[in-house]
């Protein structure tokens, strides 16, 4: 790719009448490649009027997001600057006098595993409940009677 079309695509302000040949030029080499066209409608916006609707169709077809030549054309082109890189200072780790294995063991020791503690509820606390008692009274005959009557069927 050209060394100037990169230039214009970094920066889309400078761009010239002379560089719509170049752009079109790219447009054939790279047809799917929407900042080129792009780029190339906002030179024909600027200084090829006649063209413009045509060129304009052409890019719209060939663009997923139409919102960028929305703003294209509104003249809402955000030139987002890169934030440059500066490292943090690393900050220094201070080791203690004591053997750190030790301390790691004694972290580790303390703090697992975790034990839930159990609700304690006192006797007091317990209600029973008559008609429960009689529940299973009544259940525990059942399940006799039902053991009574297989034994008596398989006597049989």
């Amino acid at each position: 790719m050209n060394h100037r079309v990169l230039e214009l695509l970094k920066t889309p302000k400078n761009i010239q009448s002379e560089d719509l040949d170049l752009l079109k030029e790219e447009i054939n080499s790279f047809p799917y490649v929407q900042n080129i066209r792009a780029l190339y409608l906002y030179g024909v916006n600027l200084y090829d009027k006649e063209n413009y609707q045509k060129v304009l169709s052409t890019t719209a077809a060939y663009t997923t997001d139409k919102k960028i030549l929305y703003q294209l054309i509104n003249g809402k082109i955000q030139q987002k600057l890169k934030p440059e890189f500066q490292p943090e200072p690393v900050k220094e780790k201070i080791i203690p006098a004591e053997n750190p294995l030790k301390i790691l063991h004694q972290a580790k020791a303390s703090g697992f595993p975790l034990k839930r503690e159990e609700p304690t509820v006192s006797k007091s606390e317990i209600v029973e409940n008559p008609q429960t008692e009689e529940v299973l009274e009544k259940k525990k005959k059942l399940a006799f009677f039902r053991l009574l009557n297989r034994k008596s069927n398989m006597c049989m």
